[in-house]
């Protein structure tokens, strides 16, 4: 289920009010022991954002922007016969000994206000240049609880366990933005987060303990785009990000602006920090095709990925082709390719050195997209994922598992009798292929997602 409303009102001709609320249910069944779906076992996620701003026209070349965000969270894994895989601990010689039991649940709320300031540096309207100063505050409390069931010992032992953090996250920024010819246009971007954490656990054997963080970043980005031609567009990027604990983007989702690039080229797991290079080609062919070709290169600090050993250090670097064409009159084609190598540095785990757990070294997708005048809409995906490997958390492992290439399936049907009415259906991995998100457990399983949308 996702609903959201967005609303623009113009009190006068100098001050913009705008609203966003929003808000997503995700309910779906876990796996089983056998991999097959319990009844009893289910995961819930609910997201909500309510978001308010104001832009006011201070003078003839400087606007101020005034906004404040909420967003709350919650996620809940019920397992009551515990038979379904999510949370493992380990003891010193790697051996599972603790799954989850029974519940896992993870709330979150914050509190986000933000001030942004924009000012025209040239009066010339054939190359414009802004100067964007911003500020945002942003305070967070997830807080997990669960019951851990220990096999360690007869008679298993179900001992509830609590983290709390409390966190705040801070950012300001300043970003200049400039065309400075008819052919050349950048935005570059300084930007100085700051993150500190207070966690408190509970102890299994009774009382508490807590923990205090802080980190600070300097992050700086870059892009610049050249226009070659009417018909091409060469574009570079350089980002630099910091994503500790996930809480960057929980907690930062005002109307700010960020510089970002291709999601792919960004690894898997939770990294502290990564930093990208990108760059682009674009052409529009005289048949009235798109083609797309990139190159990219991201460095990934210290990421956890399931219960591997965190990873020091990922280098990911590769190249991405993308294709874009009408077929027929209603008829649209795109395929997409993506190589990669992705290398980790991780001292003593079977893995240091080669391809890191969980990185295909290919990727690919081929789709199909039919719409008409009374708006009828179909599309097919197939998605390729290559080979890759499956290692767990042991340190003793003598060899890699791997999981071998899959396609994957999906079909969309629409109809939009009205600019204001669409009903979907989207069949997501059709033939129920095999699929796997780590340590063996089981994703990715056939789901079938139906709607309506309503637009005033």
């Amino acid at each position: 289920l996702s609903l959201s409303e967005n609303l623009t009102f113009t009190s006068d001709p100098r001050t913009s009010l705008f609203a966003r609320f929003s808000h997503t249910r995700n309910d779906q069944g876990l796996a089983g022991a056998a991999s097959v779906p319990d009844q009893d076992d289910r995961a819930e996620a609910r997201d909500s954002l309510a978001q308010l701003g104001m832009r006011r026209r201070t003078s003839s070349r400087s606007h101020l922007w005034l906004g404040l965000s909420r967003p709350a969270g919650r996620f809940e894994v019920l397992d009551r016969d515990v038979d379904s895989r999510w949370v493992y601990i380990r003891d010193a010689g790697g051996n599972i000994v603790g799954m989850n039991a029974s519940r896992q649940t993870v709330r979150s709320h914050g509190f986000v206000p933000e001030l942004r300031l924009e000012y025209g540096m040239n009066r010339d309207p054939a190359r414009p240049a802004t100067l964007t100063l911003g500020a945002a505050r942003a305070s967070l409390s997830p807080t997990l609880t669960s019951d851990l069931l220990f096999t360690s010992g007869p008679p298993p032992v179900i001992v509830p366990f609590s983290t709390r953090l409390d966190a705040g996250l801070s950012a300001t920024y300043a970003q200049w933005t400039q065309t400075a010819s008819d052919s050349l246009s950048f935005a570059a971007q300084i930007r100085q987060q700051r993150l500190a954490t207070t966690a408190t656990t509970s102890l299994l054997g009774g009382g508490s303990a807590s923990a205090s963080v802080a980190q600070s970043h300097w992050l700086p980005s870059l892009l610049a785009n050249y226009r070659a031609d009417d018909r091409t567009l060469l574009r570079l990027f350089y980002n630099r990000q910091a994503q500790e604990q996930e809480l960057t983007p929980i907690a930062l989702r005002p109307m700010e602006t960020l510089l970002t690039t291709e999601p792919l080229v960004i690894p898997k797991g939770s990294p502290k920090q990564t930093e990208t290079v990108e760059l682009d080609a674009e052409r529009y062919l005289p048949s009235g095709a798109f083609l797309k070709l990139f190159l990219f290169r991201t460095t990934a600090a210290d990421v956890t990925f399931g219960d591997l050993t965190t990873m020091r250090e990922l280098e990911r670097y590769g190249v991405g082709l993308r294709y874009e064409r009408q077929l027929t009159r209603n008829l649209y084609g795109q395929v997409g390719y993506l190589w990669n190598r992705t290398d980790n540095d991780t001292p003593f785990a079977p893995f240091d050195g080669g391809t890191a757990p969980y990185h295909p070294v290919r990727l690919a997708g081929l789709s199909v997209n039919y719409i008409d005048r009374a708006g009828t809409k179909a599309a097919l995906q197939l998605n390729y994922t290559g080979p890759f490997y499956q290692d767990t958390g042991s340190l003793s492992a003598t060899s890699r598992p791997l999981f071998p290439a899959k396609t994957y399936v999906d079909l969309t049907l629409a109809k939009e009798p009205t600019l204001q009415n669409e009903f979907f259906l989207k069949i997501i991995n059709l033939f129920d292929a095999q699929a796997i998100q780590f340590n063996d457990y089981p994703t990715g399983k056939r789901r079938v997602v139906a709607g309506w949308t309503r637009r005033w």
